[in-house]
């Protein structure tokens, strides 16, 4: 009987360690008083009773158990050698274009900017948007370097790490107003195509271009952007460039002297006496000063007002005419002496007033012109001529051979 009352205390301990039904511990406790207190030979048949109880007392904790059991199931995200996936879930997003004080969404590939740092000279984004823009174009350089009216000269500084498919942008506001944008063919425009996105050659590479089409006396700011490729690569615009134009202007002045030197009104030349037969030069040269910023240069015109030589109380004239005077009976004419110029032009004589030696050009009542700026803008022009004159054995002896002349200049604006 030793060992069954053995193997009912071992089920009795596995009873009171997993049961939680208080009624088959009452069982068991009674089973210990019956080895205490009752006759040896009344738990012969105690054993096969208990085994009965115990088995189904763990019936029915295990199905206690199952049925206050929860089961857990987790998937194990996907992972490579080369990434592992930490969470499938993902937060609420934003509205596109919103932001607060930590970040800003950008419309377009919702990206956020998650409190960038950034300085007065730099900031560093986020998301693969900011990582295909191209970077921020610098500063242009923009002058004005000939006192022009109508345009301004813009060069684009490239970086020195700016890839060669690199394409530029440019846009233009006068004073506080709006920007508009310069054209493929240089001019403003209120829209920016895509025709309009060029190429650092195209836009003269370190010559610059020049932005045509603008109003006189008006200060202008520019700014360049950057893009590689089509699609959401522009970048924000670069910092701002400023020039202004000038005044459409245009300016000269008579001299008449023997050299280079200022004279003043009134202009009169003397020819002093014309030898029979002989070519007289003009000691006096007339001096003209002349300067235009008008786009397409300007010209020097002269005419006459006798068509020569004129005496009114010999009621003779000694005709202008183009020709080489020493070839000729009698004859008056204009001949070019010098051209110079500051910066622009260059200014020149022409035809039939550029000649050598005794070669005159013409001098009647049509305006002619004798100097042009090689339709360019000139500062500082300054240039000369001289009159010849010739009389022949026939002409009448008088002192008032005289004739006006009139110099005009005029600017291509």
């Amino acid at each position: 009987m030793k060992k069954y009352y053995v193997l009912c205390i071992k089920y009795y301990d596995l009873i009171r360690k997993f049961s939680v039904i208080s009624k088959y511990i009452a069982i068991f406790q009674s089973i210990k008083i019956y080895n205490n207190k009752m006759q040896r030979s009344k738990l012969l048949n105690a054993p096969r009773r208990l085994i009965f109880i115990s088995i189904l007392v763990l019936i029915l904790n295990t199905c206690y158990l199952i049925l206050n059991t929860k089961i857990y199931a987790q998937a194990v995200p996907p992972a490579s050698g080369n990434y592992k996936l930490m969470d499938y879930g993902f937060g609420a997003g934003g509205t596109a274009t919103s932001s607060s004080s930590n970040y800003s969404l950008f419309g377009t590939l919702v990206q956020v900017d998650q409190g960038s740092p950034s300085s007065a000279n730099y900031f560093i984004g986020a998301g693969l948007e900011y990582t295909m823009q191209a970077t921020v174009a610098a500063a242009p350089t923009f002058t004005n370097p000939s006192n022009w009216y109508n345009k301004l000269k813009l060069v684009i500084n490239r970086g020195g790490t700016d890839p060669s498919d690199y394409q530029y942008a440019v846009r233009i506001a006068s004073g506080s107003g709006t920007f508009q944008y310069a054209q493929n063919d240089m001019t403003v425009g209120n829209d920016l195509n895509d025709e309009d996105w060029q190429s650092y050659t195209a836009w003269g590479a370190q010559s610059g271009s020049n932005i045509i089409g603008l109003y006189p006396s008006t200060t202008y700011t520019v700014q360049v952007a950057a893009r590689q490729g089509r699609f959401y690569t522009q970048f924000i615009w670069s910092p701002t460039a400023i020039a202004s134009t000038d005044t459409s202007s245009i300016s000269f002045d008579i001299d008449i002297a023997p050299d280079n030197s200022e004279s003043a009104a009134p202009y009169t030349l003397g020819l002093g006496e014309l030898a029979v037969g002989s070519v007289t030069t003009s000691t006096d040269k007339v001096w003209v000063d002349f300067s235009t910023n008008a786009n397409n240069g300007g010209f020097v015109s002269i005419s006459g007002t006798n068509n020569g030589l004129q005496s009114t109380s010999a009621s003779h004239t000694i005709t202008s005419a183009t020709a080489d005077l020493t070839a000729q009976p009698q004859g008056y004419g204009a001949i070019s002496s010098t051209a110079t110029q500051t910066s622009g032009g260059p200014i020149q004589a022409l035809s039939p007033y550029n000649g050598s030696s005794d070669n005159v050009g013409v001098l009647d009542t049509e305006k002619r012109y004798i100097y042009e700026t090689s339709a360019s803008p000139i500062v500082g022009g300054r240039v000369s001529f001289s009159l010849k004159a010739k009389a022949s054995n026939t002409t009448p002896s008088a002192n008032d051979y005289a004739d006006i002349l009139t110099i005009l200049v005029t600017g291509s604006f």
